[in-house]
């Protein structure tokens, strides 16, 4: 009795993981017209690199003519990809992968500009109830926070640009998350200092 054979492995749904290297980017569409702006799409050359060492290159295409993509690449972009350990010939981006970082990205960057819009809102409230000019301690301890505050921005965007490059995604979001927040914060802090700095104009922080 004849068998139907193995059947082969859905690569998008249980494919392996690896990373891509975008060294082409050709983005198509995203022109007006009649109907408003034609779909954007790329044709991309990737060069893969795999767990073991090893590199293969991809050339692809994200999006169609019709369908398009929210997605935007460019050449030095590291994205995901997935393959068939059995037969590295089978390999796609991993678009889906790719969507939902996009997602998560989009809600980080909302959360911290609430963030930064609720810390913002509750100063220039304390600014209205204010009657005097503030004391050296609140000058200082705004001061500190606003530098504190810059430093771990810049942390956490450097450690999540290196985590991003070496495939660690989770690590890369959860430093982005961390990383936005603390931004929106130097924003409102930079911005409360200013004003109230503009209140002692003679006045110096510790240190500087």
């Amino acid at each position: 009795m004849w068998g139907k054979g193995k059947a082969k492995l859905d690569v998008a749904r249980d494919g392996a993981t690896a990373r891509g290297v975008v060294t082409t980017a050709q983005r198509h569409g995203g022109v007006p017209g009649s109907g408003g702006y034609s779909p954007t799409y790329y044709d991309l050359v990737l060069d893969v690199h795999f767990d073991d060492g090893t590199t293969s290159p991809l050339a692809c295409r994200l999006g169609s003519m019709m369908k398009g993509t929210d997605l935007r690449l460019a050449a030095g972009d590291v994205v995901p990809v997935r393959f068939d350990p059995a037969d590295r010939s089978r390999m796609e981006l991993d678009e889906k992968a790719m969507l939902e970082v996009q997602a998560a990205h989009r809600e980080t960057f909302e959360a911290a500009r609430v963030h930064g819009a609720e810390m913002a809102v509750a100063a220039e409230i304390a600014d209205q109830q204010r009657t005097g000019a503030p004391s050296d301690a609140e000058l200082q301890d705004i001061s500190d926070r606003w530098d504190l505050a810059r430093a771990k921005a810049r942390e956490c965007m450097e450690a999540h640009n290196a985590a991003k490059a070496a495939g660690q995604t989770k690590d890369a979001g959860r430093l982005l998350a961390e990383g936005a927040l603390a931004n929106s914060e130097q924003v409102a802090l930079g911005d409360q200092y200013k004003r109230l700095r503009q209140l002692r104009p003679d006045w110096e922080p510790s240190g500087s």
